[in-house]
């Protein structure tokens, strides 16, 4: 394990980080797991991913020595950490722990020596935590700088374990249990493996234990079951395990006979909509003494169950029956709003799909409170994992940031400018979820909305290179007095092009684009005005002609012998006009786009003045043109540094 964690670390150390004045300009902390040889983990200025090391439960985690390097006049230089359950994520009031590093020179440093500290303590609980830390000091103006991954600060994640005597002794363990007052039923414990029973999607009024038998070695004696419960949003239990012995039968079987049963729904739960957890395990004694444990693999078994009499009048929180939740998330470059309802349904019920990158923007949810009752502890909970791995993904929370009473007992709360990655370190090639639920906690009780619905489920796969989506390329074929050619347009950086001599026609004779495939429609929007008006925002003046599409991401517009942009009436009076147009489209998740000059108002622009048959304008002959020279409609030599259409070598183009 430790080879593994080391070999992750130095992969980071490709980033380089050139010092400046007044800086910190490294971190290096000496660390030890479980019990092995300490060794020294460099920690980059950004870039550092998250370390999961929750494949493999941890009984220590020490840290000997920190030691930072600075530059310049760096003083006052700090290690801040904290540590929470990761479920819950960072908190305001979990408490940051400061020690103060002693200076020699640039190199601050603060050594434990023997008295290293562990993360890992005796009353910890079993659910995953986080460790979190970083380094702050003061430059030589008093002013605070960090050493803090980029302002993300440092992770690690870990699950607190035990070295568990063998279960060796215990062959199998059973219930029999009774559920909402239905019959009896006899269900088969595993030594490991079995997954968390998952009663929340209905109402729980009743779950009896009415038998607990054990079959073991005739060696093993002292068997016992040991349960105990929890609030489901805790994600691990307390102290408060209950132990019941169990009767010797002969020959390897063990009975606890509990009668009529002992009722694990506690009648005040009913009108409070508890969702619990109960955990359990047997432990026994092996034939030399030794402690041995029937216990899932060191996992326990696990019961979670939501209470409740049903009703209208014992919810505290509920989705309202229309919509009640939106989730923006940024597939790409590409802003996608997602509507839940009441009934676990949602749209648009696309999945994202192939992607680079996926951000939650923003989320708003709309829910009724019971009468009496409200809240300032509202947050979206998610977790990302590999598809069929569910139990291997944790939770994350995203506190609201805004709360609205609406009356009539509706809640609205908010949460904008998130910019949450949860696609960054995925393995390119696999399929993910990202699944999502909404946590609101009143009077200490948290509710869960949406919690193992399909619906919060979104399902994607990671990819190199995936392109952009929207429009990519947009082209127009021109017909400028007599002359055709096919200008191509940037997206920023084209010069607004002035044509020099009096013109007579100017035709287009088709548009082309190419977009993601996701697009649904696109068109050409253009407008003429006169330029010494300049362009006066009359939205009303745009023309907007839908392209065709073609399959495949292409579309086209073809006009045939060409759309004349010059009005006959134009000629007679040398009109001066500027001719200014955009590609724009759009898809089905109500995304726009705007394919233009590179800003809202930097559109495409071709000026030129009218004028009736040029019969006295004549054009040089193609013959006497020399290759690679530049000429003007009027057949006149013009500079490289020329702008506008221009004829080289036999071709009109626009320059």
């Amino acid at each position: 394990m430790k080879t593994r964690i080391f070999t992750l670390l130095m992969s980071l150390l490709a980033f380089v980080w050139s010092a400046k004045a007044d800086e910190i300009t490294s971190m290096t902390l000496t660390i030890s797991f479980n019990g092995g040889d300490y060794f020294e983990v460099p920690f980059p200025a950004q870039g550092w991913p998250d370390l999961d090391i929750t494949d493999e439960p941890a009984t220590s985690i020490r840290i000997k020595k920190v030691e930072v390097q600075t530059s310049g006049t760096v003083s006052d230089v700090v290690f801040e950490a904290t540590m929470y359950k990761t479920e819950n994520g960072l908190r305001p009031d979990d408490g940051w722990r400061t020690f103060d590093l002693i200076q020699n020179g640039n190199t601050w440093a603060l050594d434990f020596g023997d008295a290293a500290p562990d993360l890992i303590d005796s009353e910890m609980g079993s659910s995953p935590r986080t460790f979190q830390f970083h380094v702050k000091g003061k430059n030589g103006s008093g002013t605070d700088i960090y050493y803090n991954n980029g302002g993300l600060d440092y992770k690690v994640l870990f699950v607190k374990g035990s070295v568990s005597p063998s279960s060796d002794g215990i062959k199998n363990m059973r219930l029999t249990i009774r559920y909402n007052g239905g019959e009896s039923f006899t269900q088969d414990f595993p030594a490991e493996d079995f997954p968390v029973i998952d009663l929340t999607d209905d109402r729980t009024t009743s779950l009896i234990i009415e038998k607990v038998e054990v079959e073991a070695e005739e060696t093993v004696s002292d068997v016992s079951f040991s349960g105990t419960m929890y609030s489901t949003s805790q994600g691990g239990p307390s102290d408060e395990w209950r132990s019941f012995p169990l009767q010797n039968q002969g020959g390897g079987n063990w009975v606890l006979d509990m009668g009529e049963g002992v009722e694990l729904v506690e009648s005040k739960w009913l009108t409070e909509n508890k969702t619990k957890t109960f955990q359990f395990f047997v432990q026994a004694k092996d034939g030399e003494g030794h402690d041995i444990y029937y216990n899932n693999g060191g996992e326990d078994y696990k019961v979670t169950f939501t209470t409740g009499e049903g009703g209208d009048d014992d919810w505290k929180v509920k989705f309202l029956d229309e919509v009640t939740a939106e989730l923006d998330l940024r597939v790409n470059d590409e802003l996608r709003v997602y509507a839940f309802y009441g009934d676990g349904s949602r749209t648009p019920e696309e999945q994202p799909g192939r992607l680079s990158s996926l951000t939650i923007e923003q989320f708003d949810l709309i829910f009724r409170i019971k009468e009496g009752l409200s809240t300032k502890d509202m947050s979206l909970q998610y977790k990302v994992y590999e598809e069929g791995h569910a139990d291997e993904g944790w939770w994350n929370r995203i506190d609201a940031q805004q709360y609205f009473d609406q009356g009539d007992n509706i809640m609205y709360c908010h949460a904008g400018d998130l910019g949450q990655q949860v696609a960054d370190g995925l393995e390119v090639g696999k399929n993910y979820v990202l699944e999502v639920c909404y946590q609101v906690v009143v009077n200490g009780d948290y509710i869960f909305l949406g919690k193992e619905k399909e619906s919060s489920k979104f399902r994607f796969s990671v990819e190199e290179n995936v392109q952009p989506e929207g429009i990519r390329s947009f082209r127009l074929t021109v017909n400028c007095d007599g002359e055709t050619f096919t200008e191509s347009f940037p997206e920023s950086g084209w010069d607004n092009v002035v044509i020099p001599d009096e013109t007579f026609s100017l035709k287009i004779l088709k548009a082309e684009v190419e977009a993601s495939e996701s697009v649904s429609y696109v068109g050409l929007c253009s407008t003429i005005y006169d330029t010494s008006d300049g362009w006066q925002h009359d939205t009303g003046a745009w023309d907007w002609t839908p392209l065709e599409n073609q399959g495949g991401g292409y579309w086209v517009l073809d006009f045939g012998d060409g759309k004349e942009l010059i009005e006959g009436d134009w000629l007679m009076q040398s009109k001066t006009k500027t001719f200014e147009f955009f590609a724009d489209g759009g898809d089905a998740y109500d995304n726009k786009y705007k394919f233009n000059n590179g800003s809202e108002y930097n559109n495409y622009k071709v000026t030129f003045t009218t004028v009736e048959d040029p019969d006295g304008v004549h054009l040089i002959p193609a013959s006497q043109k020399k290759n690679g020279e530049l000429y003007n409609l009027a057949g006149q030599r013009v500079s490289k540094d020329y702008k506008g259409i221009v004829i080289s070598n036999g071709k009109k183009i626009l320059k």
